[in-house]
């Protein structure tokens, strides 16, 4: 934990040090927070708690290749994050601040709870899977919107959905009764 560090701007790259957890909301002046890493040949094991607070600063963030991740990380509070890297993690979800400036998510096929919400510039969007997603709230969620309908025909039946700003077109009145019911 990194606690009473309120000028501390950089913790540099972490990734190398395997850590366990880690909690920067007493570092509310961080702008990159590299926990993980892209190489292929990256595993940390041992990271399972990330703890962010309201980091107004904190544009980057990196779990990449942390496969006991599992606790969804809370970013609802970083209102200026532009980019989240969660590939190679556990998660079942994430909590994104409700309306900012996203640019890049990308997600590992474990998540079940998508929500994104005001984020308008978000246009570097990845997810191996969506197969598993069971809640799934889109408002004015950039590049998400062009994929809802491929997110909203994988979700399995009797999921819960709430999508704004797409446009479906039924072939018949056959297929808007499938859709429907789904």
């Amino acid at each position: 934990g990194i606690n009473d560090a309120d000028l501390l701007t950089s913790l540099g790259d972490l990734s190398p040090l395997m850590v366990e957890l880690i909690d920067v909301s007493g570092a509310p002046h961080i702008s990159r927070l590299k926990l993980g890493d892209s190489a292929s040949t990256y595993r940390n094991l041992s990271l399972n708690s990330v703890t962010l607070g309201n980091n107004k600063l904190l544009r980057h963030l990196d779990m990449r290749n942390c496969p006991n991740l599992t606790m969804s990380p809370d970013v609802s509070g970083c209102t200026n994050i532009e980019e989240i890297y969660c590939d190679g993690t556990s998660i079942a979800g994430i909590k994104l601040p409700s309306g900012g400036i996203l640019k890049t998510l990308h997600l590992p096929g474990t998540v079940v709870n998508l929500q994104v919400i005001n984020q308008p510039q978000l246009t570097d969007f990845t997810i191996p899977s969506v197969n598993q997603i069971t809640t799934l709230r889109l408002e004015n969620a950039g590049a998400l919107s062009n994929i809802a309908m491929d997110i909203l025909n994988a979700m399995p039946s009797n999921s819960r959905v709430r999508v704004l700003g797409i446009n479906y077109e039924a072939e018949d009145d056959s297929a808007l009764k499938t859709f429907l019911t789904k």
